[in-house]
């Protein structure tokens, strides 16, 4: 990735260098082994805007790398570490970008189910398990969906694109307890543009999940807002007047029996715990859910002995250019046939 910066920047330079960007190990703090990369200005920008161009990364991704202590300017012979997003670069001067110490460590023992795959390797949509993270919290961590995908993609540097770091790639997550589709790019192009298709609601998410209770329409959609009351666990409830505005429709497929019912579930937003909240909210507790219950849903929940809530991605598309459209419908677990 840096070798391929180095020699696009290279080929852009046509004039006099006025302010310089340079990428330097950490390992390696020594000013004279530093990978010097020159960027040519006619002004002071701002910092975040400059990684930004010359990095080809996200705004946020930016940000990311001035809040962890990765760079510093050096101006009028002084040099200086910056962890203030708001900097603005002067002209004359030297930025240092340092290299993230550790990358994503690739887990070749997992298997990695891939359910729809873009033919020139831009993006991957893979089939998550329960109980499995979709990327880590740690770089001690490796039994995530991300580092299945790093053994996977050996020669994609899943570090740089788009948020970075451990979550390098993700468009977008599930639960832990949750399974299903999930999508993954394998560039800055498509992470940026399935980014903005999940930000404008242009993606249809279908999920199912096994609930205690009946609902009493065979449809109902809530479109309201969303609050987190508890922050550390998380925990989320409908608000009348403050929150994020939410929409959630759901329809029965399956009356399991006089208790339970599965039901198909689209979201056109995506909140934090938006489903099991909006479903809990409405008495039709997902079960296996220890955080949405009710007395009677978690009797039934120890009745099964479930090890997890039952809501599953069961399918994700998006119909964009031809390039950048996607589907993928992932197979019912397990768990949940033999309900």
């Amino acid at each position: 990735f840096f070798d391929a910066v180095l020699m696009h920047v290279r080929l852009l330079c046509r004039q006099t260098p006025r302010t310089q960007i340079r990428l330097c190990s950490t390992q390696n703090q020594d000013k004279d082994h530093m990978l010097p990369v020159t960027i040519p200005t006619q002004s002071s920008q701002k910092l975040t805007q400059l990684l930004k161009e010359t990095l080809s990364i996200s705004s946020k991704r930016a940000r990311k790398l001035i809040s962890e202590g990765y760079v510093s300017i050096e101006h009028k012979g002084r040099v200086k570490k910056i962890y203030s997003e708001k900097c603005t670069v002067p002209e004359d001067s030297i930025t240092y970008v340092q290299k993230p110490e550790r990358g994503i460590t690739p887990n070749t023992d997992m298997d990695l189910k891939i359910l729809s795959a873009d033919p020139k390797n831009n993006w991957v949509i893979v089939d998550k398990p329960a109980l499995v993270h979709v990327c880590p919290k740690a770089h001690s961590e490796e039994n995530t969906l991300l580092n299945a995908l790093a053994a996977k993609f050996p020669d994609v540097q899943l570090e740089s694109i788009g948020e970075g770091g451990l979550k390098g790639g993700v468009v977008h997550r599930l639960d832990f307890e949750t399974s299903g589709a999930v999508v993954f790019a394998l560039n800055q192009f498509y992470w940026e543009a399935f980014r903005q298709a999940f930000s404008e609601h242009r993606v249809r998410k279908v999920y199912h999940a096994i609930v205690y209770g009946v609902p009493r329409h065979p449809r109902q959609v809530y479109t309201g807002k969303l609050r987190v009351q508890r922050s550390s666990p998380a925990y989320v409830i409908v608000s009348e007047y403050e929150g994020y505005d939410t929409h959630t429709e759901w329809k029965v497929l399956e009356k399991l029996s006089k208790k339970c019912t599965l039901l198909e579930i689209t979201i056109k937003t995506g909140f934090l715990h938006q489903i099991r909240a909006t479903l809990a909210h409405f008495g039709l507790a997902i079960l296996g859910d220890q955080v949405y219950f009710t007395d009677e849903s978690a009797r039934m929940t120890e009745k099964l002995q479930l090890s997890r809530q039952l809501l599953h991605s069961h399918k994700i598309s998006y119909n964009g250019d031809d390039e950048t459209s996607f589907s993928a419908t992932s197979p019912y677990p397990e768990d949940f046939q033999e309900i």
